[in-house]
């Protein structure tokens, strides 16, 4: 967690859903130029390290330059989402 002034600024997780999976993160808007989404993503990172990680996977993100310029992350594999529009009736 990050904080200021007793108010929640950013978050994150890691392991939350799988053993070597990143995420979620999340930082007010206010304070996103602060760099405070890259110090938790990397304090993540290093506690992977301390445990013998030496991957960790970002599932379902958008924000891919953000994780590429932090951390050198690497687009493994990707999903793409269908949509149908079924006729009524």
């Amino acid at each position: 967690l990050a904080t200021k002034e007793n108010k929640y600024i950013g978050f994150t997780g890691y392991g939350l859903v799988n053993p070597d999976w990143f995420g979620p993160i999340g930082v007010d808007p206010e304070y996103r130029h602060l760099r405070i989404g890259k110090v938790l993503l990397l304090r993540c990172l290093n506690e992977y390290k301390k445990m013998g990680y030496k991957k960790s996977v970002i599932p379902w993100t958008g924000v891919y330059q953000f994780y590429s310029k932090c951390c050198q992350a690497k687009i493994d594999r990707f999903f793409w989402t269908y949509t149908k529009i079924l006729p009524r009736g």
